[in-house]
This record gives structure tokens, C-alpha cells and sequence, in this order.
């Protein structure tokens, strides 16, 4: 699977545009920000790191050159993980006086402190205040590579317009982009950069420093100076057996006061030589698929568009493909030339999709075509945003979901739908993932608790919960209980909790309940710290009457959480239940099941807590309602903790029932 994230390469057709080019400016100019991030795969809150840079970057087009640096212990790979270090790292992270990672450089400078290295808080308003300053160079620098020879040749100008120092040091980095592989955290804090095969996608990577450790010395230095200088580099076909990808390149050059004190820099454009009797050409892919209006519709019919980004070259032959989430590969040859500059949309075979969240990811590729070379293949891949599709059986069962024994970052429990576009910060936590020195589920009672950080989410953003059809049609007085705790960042921040109906399968929604702001807070504004209600006073238990929709036999429920840079929103034991059955499932209130791993591949923890002792019936049931598993333990203090070994079952959807005697309490089980 091939996926456009950082495209930074252009063929000799095209350009692209925020890159430097020769020759160099004259005119004096400020500085460029070169943000040099020290990072590795196992470092969870590097994934932030890498979200904090990329925004900085293009929020300053053109102004602002990122060179990630893979060093350290959390660098180091695991058997079978790819090593992303190079023999610069180690240098380059000593010379910052760095403590933890990530950490970054902005232009190798003290702004505060004694070191140059900061933490990823920081490197916004480092990067606005060097992007004020005025710089005494210029530089611009631009690349070739031969395709036949893998020589990449690197052509910089470097201008000074003031006062300089009499020596400085010229930089030329080779960094690579949508490098596929491992990343802590990568689900949770940038989720973005997240494949379809579950790889993270790394950019700005350092392969290589052309002009060595620390740079090639320029002495000439008189206001007015121009210095070019030329580099050439024999790219080999991997580094610590990580393959470079022409295609996906880039170059960065700046200039230094020594080992540290970068003055500016800038990225340059590559350009390709393509071998004799070859042409060069570049297609790229978007989704043209249509998601269905309703979460009911189970049918579609997956499309690709496909575009010739050469303006001389026609196609006269390539494949197209699609997976549907991770499965095999559905391939479809096209024979029809795509013109130079021109735009097909090609259809495959309708299909239809499993119930719960479903992604396409689509290809294009010229792999099998005649003398027609592709360099850039990072754009090559799409995708189209997330079709949900509910069960045709709805739940006829009340909900009660505590929020415990999930993972931590699971997106949503079981029988939940996740409906977060942009992968904004929202998932279950638990308190072993926190620096809370209590529990934080409702009114402290527990430790699961699903959050939205509003604080790590841009104001105007949203996602939402959205439950599997539901049935009303027996029910009397209906109603969704959660309990709610939330804190403002400031007074004037209005985030917004949401809760809303449907009866025509999401073709329309009914607000049943909305509170931001005042209106939704719990706590007193909190803005120097994460917050977690710390008291019971700090969670309110809301109740919503959902009686109008009794007797419906097809009922959508989601909440939405709305972002206004506030601090966390907090959600725990919700409910969705009615009068004949809110006796039964109090019992869930007073026992209280938690199955992990799940999803499970058959191996599976029990956790059951109740209010006394008693025997328990443990039964696992598949879904044409036959049991597949029993026995029978004691509750030694009310508590039962126990490992079952489902392995022999087959993958599917089962319910795990544990009966005592304060009755039965149900907890679906995924295995796969």
C-alpha cells in the first residue's frame, strides 16, 4: 500500500512549490526555522512530536525545513523491527544537551536555560521568534538523480547579505519520507500517520548528511558573497537495511556558526533523469467511492480516480486496486491511454461491506507497463473516509458500559461505533495510563473512563460514539444515563457534549441533549494541569428521557463531543435502559464484568467484581445461541479474576454471561 502524506520529490515535468530553487536570493531576508527532532519508535509521545512539527511546518510555507533524527535507547529496534538510526545521530543528539525525548532544536539555539534542546511545548514559539529575526544568508539549493547510476548530485548557493562571522559550515541532509514501520503511540497521538496495514509512517527521516558530520566549512564570508558548491552521492539500495525509495527523497540544506547557531536553511526540489529509451510519468489516486446516506446500506460500489500529472507524457496502460480493511487485494488492469494531464474514474464490481467501520484503501501503479517509468509512488495510494454499517439484528438487550479492561487508546468498546474523521484524541483510559493518583471513572469509583482532551484538539473539531441499532419496540420510559465530568482550560471555553437520536438509520438526527461550557462543566477551570475530577463532587450523573421513541424498532444513539480548546471531557457507566429492565440491570451496576484483552484471540482475562459471595456460572454462547463453554467457580470477597482459553473456538462474536445470585450480567467478546 502505497500513501501520500509528505510528498517532496518532483519529476522533471513538474514542480512543487515552498521548496528553494537557484539561484539564490540577493535580498536580505529573516531567518528560515530548521527544527532538528530527536525521536524513535518507541517513544510514545514522539508521534506528538512529529503532529507538533508538521502543524509548525505548515502554518510557515517555504519557511521551515524538519530533519527527524532517530538516536538514543528509544531508537534502538527490537528482533525484527527496522533500524532508522544513522552513524550522525548520536553527535548530533550530544551536542543538544537534551534529557528526554522527543526533544528539538530550533535552529540549534538557547532560548531559555542552558541547552539548546527543548520539549515539543515549546517549539512554536521558538520557531515564530526565529522566523522575526533577520539572517545575514541566503540559501537555495535544488537536486538531480540519474535513475541508471542511483547518483544523486546536490547543487547549493549560499548569499551572504550582512555581517558574518569569518568562518561558517555548509549542511546538505538527505532525509526520506513514508518510511513504513513500528511506533509507539502512533495510534493515539497521531493517528494520521497510521496505514492501513497498522504501520506508522515516518517523514523527514535523516539518512544521510552529504556534506559530513558537521558540515563543509565556508571561509569566505565578506557581505556579498556568493558561494556555490556542488555534492554527489552514490544512493545505495538500503540504509541499515532500510530501503531508499527514490521517489520518496528529500533535501535539506543550511548554514551554521559551527556545530551549533544554524543562521537558515531551506529544502531544495529533485529532479529525475530517466535511463535512455524510458519515459518518466506520475499518476496519482483519490477515492472517488460514495458513501451511503444511510448506516443501513450495506451496498457500494468502491471507485478510483485516477490522474496523469505529466503534462507531455501519456499512459497507456497501469492497475488499479483496493483493499477493504487490510483484507486481499482486488486488482483491476485498465488498457485505456490516460492522456497527458488527463483524469479517469474507473468502477469496480458493487459489494458488500461486514457490519462496524470499514475503510478502502486504494492503489494505482504502471508496474506492468512498457518502457514507462514511476519514481514518485507515494501518491499513488487512497483512501475514502470510514463507512459505517450497522447490524440488520438490532440490540434488543440494555446497555451498561463501564468503560473497564480495554486496552489502553482503545477507541471504542464493543457495539460502539467510533466516528472521528480526524483523528482527534479521543479513547478509553484507565488510570494506570495517567499521572492521577486516584481513580478516575465516575465519581471514583473505577479506573476505565473514556476521554475527549480537548486541550490536544482543535477548537471546531469533533467525534462521535454512535451505538449499533438499538430496538425500543418492547420498552416503556426509555432512557441513556452517563456520568460526566469536564473542566474548562479557561471560563470562555464552550466544548460541547451532545447526545443525539435517529430513526432512519442516521439520515437524520434529533438532539435529545446539549451542554457546553458553563452549562457542562463540573469542576472549576483547570489551566495548568490535566484534569481529573478529584472529588465525587466533580462528576454529575445525567439522565436523559428517550421515552418519546418507545415502541421503535430501528434506533440510532450517539454522543458527540465538540472541541473549544477547553481541558478534558469525561464519560463513564453509561446506560441505555428501560422500566422493565432498569431493575435487572442495576445488577450491573453492583457486579461488574470486565473481559480483556477484547477483541482476544482466544485467550481472554474474566474480571467480575460483586457485592458478596456466591458461586458464578461462567457460560460463553456464540451467536446461533448454543453454548460453547460453562463452569462453574467460587467469588473468594466478592471477587473473581480468571483466565479462560477460548482458542479452540472459531473467530466471531460471542456473549459471556456470568449468573450469581444477584442475577446476570452480559459482556460482549470479540475473537479473531
Amino acid at each position: 500500500m502505497k500513501k501520500i502524506l509528505l510528498l517532496t520529490s518532483l519529476l522533471s515535468f513538474g514542480f512543487l512549490t515552498g521548496y528553494s530553487q537557484l539561484p539564490v536570493s540577493t535580498t536580505a531576508a529573516n531567518k528560515n526555522v530548521v527544527l532538528e527532532e530527536y525521536t524513535g519508535i518507541k517513544c510514545t509521545f514522539c508521534p506528538d512530536g512529529h503532529k507538533r512539527a508538521s502543524a509548525i511546518k505548515a502554518a510557515n510555507p517555504g519557511r521551515v525545513v524538519l530533519i527527524n533524527i532517530h538516536t538514543g535507547s528509544f531508537a534502538a529496534p527490537s528482533a525484527g523491527q527496522p533500524d532508522f538510526r544513522t552513524s550522525f545521530g548520536t553527535a548530533l543528539a550530544g551536542q543538544t544537551g537534551l534529557t528526554g525525548y522527543p526533544s528539538g532544536t530550533v535552529n540549534r539555539t538557547i532560548f531559555s536555560g542552558s541547552t539548546t534542546a527543548t520539549s515539543r511545548a515549546n517549539w512554536a514559539a521558538n520557531s515564530t521568534t526565529t522566523l522575526g529575526q533577520s539572517s545575514y544568508a541566503n540559501i537555495a539549493l535544488e537536486g538531480s538523480i540519474d535513475i541508471a547510476t542511483r547518483v544523486l548530485t546536490v547543487t547549493s548557493e549560499v548569499y551572504i547579505t550582512g555581517t558574518a562571522p569569518s568562518s561558517l559550515k555548509l549542511n546538505i541532509a538527505l532525509l526520506q519520507n513514508n518510511v513504513a514501520g513500528p511506533q509507539t503511540g502512533g495510534s493515539t497521538y497521531n493517528p494520521t500517520q497510521i496505514n492501513s496495514n497498522g504501520d506508522y509512517i515516518h517523514g523527514h527521516m535523516l539518512r544521510h548528511l552529504l556534506t559530513g558530520q558537521w558540515g563543509d566549512t565556508i571561509t569566505t564570508t565578506a557581505s556579498g558573497t556568493l558561494i556555490s558548491r556542488t555534492y554527489t552521492y552514490t544512493l545505495p539500495a538500503s540504509i541499515n537495511n532500510v530501503p531508499l525509495v527514490l521517489g520518496d527523497l528529500e533535501i535539506a540544506g543550511f548554514v551554521a556558526e559551527g556545530n551549533q547557531k544554524i543562521v537558515t536553511g531551506a529544502n531544495g526540489p529533485i529532479s529525475f533523469v530517466a535511463p535512455p529509451g524510458s519515459t518518466l510519468v506520475d499518476i496519482t489516486s483519490a477515492s472517488a467511492t460514495t458513501s451511503p446516506t444511510s448506516y443501513c446500506t450495506s451496498t457500494v460500489i468502491p471507485k478510483i480516480t485516477v490522474t496523469n500529472n505529466s503534462t507531455t507524457n501519456p499512459v497507456d496502460t497501469f492497475q488499479v486496486s483496493y483493499k477493504l480493511n487490510g483484507g486481499a487485494a482486488v486488482n483491476l488492469p485498465v488498457y485505456t491511454s490516460l492522456a497527458a494531464s488527463g483524469s479517469t474514474t474507473i468502477s469496480f464490481p458493487s459489494i458488500t461491506l461486514p457490519v462496524g467501520v470499514n475503510k478502502f484503501v486504494f492503489d494505482c501503479d504502471v508496474n506492468n507497463a512498457v518502457k514507462i517509468l514511476e519514481v514518485v509512488t507515494s501518491n499513488n495510494g487512497s483512501s475514502n473516509p470510514e463507512i459505517i454499517t450497522v447490524s440488520n439484528t438490532p440490540i434488543t438487550r440494555a446497555i451498561a458500559e463501564g468503560f473497564e479492561g480495554f486496552a489502553y487508546a482503545t477507541v471504542s468498546p464493543a457495539d460502539v461505533f467510533p466516528i472521528n474523521p480526524d483523528g482527534i484524541s479521543a479513547f478509553i483510559l484507565n488510570t494506570s495510563n495517567t499521572s492521577s493518583t486516584f481513580p478516575i471513572g465516575g465519581f471514583g469509583n473505577s479506573n476505565g473512563v473514556f476521554r475527549w482532551r480537548f486541550n490536544e484538539i482543535p477548537a471546531g473539531k469533533s467525534s462521535s460514539l454512535m451505538y449499533d441499532k438499538l430496538s425500543f419496540s418492547g420498552n416503556s420510559n426509555s432512557v441513556v444515563e452517563f456520568d460526566v465530568a469536564y473542566a474548562q482550560f479557561v471560563s470562555s471555553n464552550n466544548d460541547k457534549l451532545e447526545v443525539f437520536i435517529s430513526t432512519d438509520c442516521g439520515a437524520t438526527w434529533t438532539s435529545v441533549f446539549s451542554k457546553s461550557g458553563n452549562s457542562l462543566k463540573t469542576a472549576p477551570a483547570n489551566n495548568s494541569s490535566q484534569f481529573y475530577a478529584a472529588s465525587t463532587s466533580e462528576w454529575r450523573k445525567e439522565s436523559i428521557n428517550l421515552s418519546s421513541y418507545d415502541g421503535q424498532s430501528s434506533v440510532l444513539l450517539k454522543l458527540t463531543a465538540t472541541s473549544d480548546g477547553g481541558n478534558s471531557l469525561y464519560i463513564d457507566n453509561l446506560r441505555i435502559v428501560d422500566a422493565t429492565t432498569a431493575n435487572i440491570d442495576e445488577n450491573e451496576v453492583i457486579n461488574t464484568l470486565n473481559l480483556y484483552p477484547n477483541p482476544s484471540n482466544g485467550n481472554v482475562n474474566i474480571e467480575y467484581i460483586t457485592a458478596n459471595q456466591s458461586d458464578l456460572t461462567i457460560s460463553v454462547v456464540n451467536t446461533l445461541g448454543a453454548t460453547v463453554y460453562t463452569s462453574t467457580v467460587a467469588a473468594n470477597n466478592g471477587t473473581l479474576t480468571k483466565n479462560l482459553d477460548l482458542s479452540h473456538l472459531t473467530k466471531g462474536v460471542y456473549m459471556v454471561n456470568v449468573a450469581s445470585d444477584n442475577g446476570i450480567v452480559t459482556k460482549k467478546l470479540i475473537i479473531q
